[in-house]
């Protein structure tokens, strides 16, 4: 099967996965009963479908030949799965079974029945089952979608029986509009949840960022660059501020300290506070893989929930009511996975593998505290966005820009190994082209935590470290953290505001730097943009456009750069070893299906 990713709501099912879905199937997969109900219905189709398997050089795409009595079984043995009735736990149950029947259908015919029960599952949740159909015919095998539509067909027909509208779908389809023929036109109720799924892909940018947060997001065409960057939305002004204003305050989704600073033991671990050992609140854990420290209790649960119980504790990051059954030679390699995973990082030092570590955990974390009421005590240790509001984390951060990383061969392995080892539930939660992406997104987005004039000691920066948004420059920061709102702001070395740290943690405010209108542009220096003592304007020049080519992959063109060119006589010379042209990038998802 083609892995073509199905995008319905307007969300990415790339990697297939949410949390609650993984739990879900490999509790399903291990239930030894559930296995008895099946298993003589598919000898049947494991037999059935070898004869297909032989037939295919001759008969490509041949249908599987169920009984109807085996499809009645199945379809009864299905309505006995409840589906949830919450929109969210909806959506979130439908990402899981669309994503374990990719699976399955790509493993080939052996599974088809098998994937055929999970895509029909999905149509069972989905609020315009004709949409979903429409894109079946073009995603999965004929073999899968013919089950399904038989599926389908049962299903309405018992509907039907019980005074339903009985809607039933042909496999006759019309070849231009490759649209199933009905008997009738979708129900009114259907057409309105279609509706709100339209209104809520089409609304995020009128809901995010908060109204609280005096800015909003202006649509900005991507052919037309802006400073030399491309983008899709500009970070504006909702009110005038003057020079000095704190424009908004914002807290990272996800803050990490640097190697060195880590394994220093001087800062929180999860706020990153300068912290002494002779505070009242110090906090220092006895079995920690990083060594870390904190600066109160608070904060150390929020930073094991969020992730350090599952990456580098030995404690189980699930409470005791998600009892799974995991293999001894599983809990066995944890420790090891850990420690590989951990020695990986300090080697690497590399600031934005453990921000997508963390990152990944508390995403794990989250779907399983939303959707499991077993886990309900561990929301309050999450961020807000984790687990309120209309749009998840994953809406936020697939609308991000990112820029192609270069990485290791191993480095997608040592953290999948790691998860793996603690929840084997989740084998395909990470996948290497999501972990690619998420690196970049990191390489892109990431801002630096500099606290008052940034750290005066030597930094182990090296030209291959990560680089991330720091206008006093990355070799003064202590740590960094990925800002949903702040990482709209563009680029501009003459920039209106600019990242704050004043109060003495990874809590981001914005400042302006000069009075700034209701209605304009807001933008932040990435790199660092002053003369050096020790540089011409020129070398300045040369010095921070390399930096920003380097780290995101533009050549700047704002006011400042562009009146350089008289002031540095430069009109008509050719800047060759910077590219004219934006080389990050978006998702391939669109904001409108």
């Amino acid at each position: 099967m083609n892995r073509t990713t199905l995008t319905v709501t307007g969300l990415t099912i790339i990697g297939g996965l949410v949390a609650y879905a993984a739990y879900f199937d490999y509790k399903r997969r291990n239930d030894v009963a559930f296995r008895k109900k099946i298993r003589s219905q598919k000898k049947k189709v494991e037999q059935h479908a070898a004869e297909v398997k032989e037939k295919q050089a001759a008969q490509a795409g041949a249908a599987l030949d169920i009984p109807r009595e085996i499809l009645l079984a199945i379809y009864e043995k299905s309505k006995e799965e409840p589906v949830p009735t919450n929109p969210e736990e909806r959506h979130q149950f439908f990402v899981g079974v669309v994503a374990t029947a990719e699976r399955l259908a790509a493993d080939g015919p052996h599974n088809y029945l098998e994937a055929a029960v999970y895509f029909y599952q999905a149509l069972r949740v989905y609020p315009s089952p004709m949409e979903l159909i429409v894109i079946y015919q073009k995603t999965v095998p004929e073999p899968v979608l013919m089950i399904v539509m038989e599926l389908y067909n049962i299903d309405v027909s018992m509907s039907s029986q019980l005074g339903g509208s009985g809607m039933k779908f042909s496999m006759n389809l019309d070849e231009d509009e490759m649209s199933p023929i009905s008997k009738g036109p979708p129900s009114e109720a259907s057409s309105q949840e279609w509706d709100k799924v339209l209104g809520r892909i089409h609304g995020y940018y009128d809901s995010f960022p908060p109204k609280s947060m005096n800015v909003s997001l202006k649509p900005q065409d991507p052919k037309e660059s802006k400073g030399g960057q491309t983008r899709t939305h500009s970070l504006v002004a909702g009110k005038s501020f003057k020079a000095g204003e704190v424009i908004y305050k914002e807290t990272p989704i996800v803050a990490v300290l640097d190697v060195d600073v880590q394994a220093r033991g001087t800062h929180c671990s999860q706020c990153l506070r300068l912290v002494d050992k002779d505070m009242d609140m110090f906090v220092a854990p006895d079995s920690d893989r990083l060594k870390s420290v904190y600066c109160s209790k608070e904060c150390q649960n929020r930073s094991n929930v969020q992730s350090q119980d599952l990456l580098f504790n030995e404690k189980n990051p699930l409470p005791t009511e998600f009892a799974i059954d995991i293999p001894l030679s599983t809990k066995e390699a944890r420790p090891k996975a850990q420690d590989a995973f951990a020695n990986y990082w300090r080697s690497s030092g590399s600031s934005g593998l453990l921000l997508v570590a963390r990152f990944v955990s508390m995403q794990i974390i989250a779907e399983l505290a939303k959707a499991l009421p077993q886990a309900a005590g561990m929301k309050a240790q999450l961020p807000e966005m984790c687990i309120g509001g209309e749009y998840s984390v994953y809406d936020h951060i697939e609308r991000l820009r990112f820029v192609d990383v270069s990485l290791p061969d191993d480095e997608h392995k040592t953290l999948k190994d790691l998860l793996l080892a603690t929840l084997p539930f989740l084998e395909d939660a990470h996948s290497d082209e999501r972990h690619a992406v998420f690196r970049g997104k990191m390489a892109y987005n990431a801002i630096g935590v500099c606290l008052a004039e940034g750290r005066d000691d030597e930094s182990t920066l090296t030209e291959t470290s990560d680089r991330t948004r720091t206008p006093c420059g990355t070799a003064k920061q202590i740590g960094s953290g990925l800002y949903f709102v702040s990482s709209y702001l563009g680029h501009s070395c003459s920039p209106s505001a600019r990242p704050s740290f004043s109060s003495g943690t990874s809590e981001l405010h914005l400042v302006a730097t000069r009075d700034i209108t209701e209605g304009e542009e807001l933008t932040m220096a990435y790199v660092d943009v002053e003369q050096h003592a020790d540089e011409t304007p020129m070398q300045a020049r040369v010095r921070r456009r390399a930096e920003l080519s380097r780290g995101w992959k533009f050549s700047c063109t704002c006011a400042k750069c562009e009146g350089e060119k008289t002031t540095l006589n430069m009109e008509g010379s050719d800047e060759t070893e910077i590219p004219s042209a934006d080389g990050s990038k978006v998702e391939g998802r669109q904001d409108v299906p």
